[in-house]
């Protein structure tokens, strides 16, 4: 019973730590951890590109198409979220947060 318990509780964590965005809906097309290397490409499909963070919920969401830069830039000490030719957001990691993703429906 204590094992079974540990392994509840073990997984429960896990997916804490992996945050919701990994759970929510479309598919993932840049991926940003807290301490990893920023990365822009060209979007490869017209469509909404969303921003998650530790939440199901997006931070923001973009129409975009085919052969827009969307993903991560890192300026000095901060992170930004871009998109398009205008969108620019500055992201906030944290120890619940420390993953953000560009997803597309």
């Amino acid at each position: 019973m204590l094992t079974r318990m540990v392994t509840v509780f073990s997984v429960l964590g896990l997916f804490l730590l992996a945050g919701c965005g990994t759970m929510s809906g479309g598919e993932t097309m840049v991926k940003m951890d807290q301490n990893g290397a920023p990365m822009v490409i060209k979007a490869p499909k017209d469509g909404v590109y969303k921003l998650y963070g530790n939440s199901t919920t997006p931070l923001a969401s973009m129409s975009l198409n085919k052969g827009d830069d969307v993903g991560f830039v890192r300026e000095g000490e901060v992170v930004y979220a871009v998109a398009g030719k205008d969108f620019k957001t500055p992201v906030k990691f944290s120890l619940t947060n420390s993953t953000m993703y560009w997803k597309v429906d």
